[in-house]
C-alpha cells in the first residue's frame, strides 16, 4: 500500500490540475484539486468531498495543512489498484465540474 500511495502521489503531482500537499510517508495521500481560474479552492475541496462521498464510490476525508483544505485518501484495501486511483481522479474532476464554482 505504501508503494501504491507513492505511485498515486506521483500521478497527482504530474497532473496540472492537482496539487500534492506532501510526499506520502505511508499509505495516506493528501492533495487538492486546483483547476484554473478557481477563486475559492478551499470551498471547492469541501464540495468535491461531499459529492464524492455521497455517491458511495469513494471515501475521502478533508484535512487542513499549511492553512489550506486538502482532500485525503488512505489506501488500505489490498484490492485497490492504479485503475481505481485513476477513477478517483476522474471522479474528482467530474465532481468539480458539477460544482457551482
Amino acid at each position: 500500500m505504501f508503494d501504491l500511495a507513492r505511485w498515486f502521489a506521483a500521478e497527482l503531482d504530474a497532473a496540472p490540475d492537482f496539487e500534492l500537499a506532501v510526499d506520502p510517508q505511508a499509505n495516506i495521500v493528501c492533495f487538492r484539486y486546483v483547476p484554473e481560474h478557481e477563486a475559492d479552492l478551499d470551498a471547492l475541496q469541501l464540495e468535491i468531498r461531499d459529492r464524492i462521498v455521497s455517491t458511495g464510490a469513494f471515501y475521502l476525508v478533508r484535512t487542513r495543512l499549511h492553512d489550506r483544505i486538502y482532500l485525503r485518501t488512505t489506501i488500505i484495501n489490498p484490492r485497490t489498484d492504479t485503475t481505481d486511483l485513476h477513477a478517483l481522479m476522474r471522479a474528482i474532476r467530474d465532481a468539480a465540474d458539477r460544482s457551482a464554482h
